[in-house]
């Protein structure tokens, strides 16, 4: 298991070199305070234009005890008055997850994010249907994983992340798994145990 803090910041129009300095600056600061951290442009479907930024941490002890860190770290407190100076974005979070199947995949920087509406009584089956697509894909070079919301204003979901080298091989999966009889099948399947409700594409900068 892995845990994710994730927040994500959509800049103002003509601000988003701004934000882009400060979510790396923000990024410099968790890294400090022992977490792995990814910074991603939202390239298409939900939140498209934004940014995220992921921490992962190797335990909920060690996020509760970074974040203790973050709070005391004098470049987080230099950086949240110049935010309020001079504000150029709108943040949501930190959310933090767990993963629940797989883990997350640094050396894919395109990552293909889909979430669903899942009763947590249905949330065991749903993941067993994740083997069958990694069975579909066994020809590609791409990891799969999924993550459930710990900390976040909508519990009742799971997050599944298709990792990719280029945003190229994401295209050649898509056209030669996603839209294959095989994997659509197992869409059908999974529309009984839920409902997809977003998908969006990340590229790691």
């Amino acid at each position: 298991m892995t845990v994710i803090s994730m927040r994500q910041i959509t800049p103002k129009i003509g601000k988003t070199e701004l934000v882009t300095n400060r979510v790396r600056s923000m990024a410099g600061i968790v890294a400090r305070a022992g977490a792995r951290v990814r910074i991603g442009n939202v390239v298409g479907g939900e939140g498209a234009g934004s940014l995220h930024m992921y921490a992962a941490w190797e335990n909920f002890e060690s996020l509760s005890s970074g974040t203790v860190k973050i709070a005391a770290d004098p470049a987080r407190q230099k950086l949240l008055h110049e935010r309020e100076l001079n504000p150029a974005g709108e943040m949501i979070g930190p959310e933090v997850y767990r993963t629940v199947y797989g883990d997350l995949a640094p050396d894919y920087p395109v990552v293909m994010q889909r979430e669903y509406s899942v009763p947590r009584e249905n949330l065991g089956e749903a993941l067993a249907i994740l083997p069958d697509i990694e069975k579909l894909g066994k020809d590609h070079d791409y990891k799969l994983a999924a993550a459930v919301p710990v900390i976040a204003d909508d519990l009742g979901r799971m997050v599944v992340l298709y990792y990719y080298k280029t945003l190229e091989e994401l295209g050649i999966a898509i056209d030669q798994i996603g839209m294959s009889e095989e994997f659509q099948k197992i869409v059908l399947k999974a529309n009984t145990l839920g409902t997809l409700t977003k998908s969006r594409v990340v590229c790691i900068i």
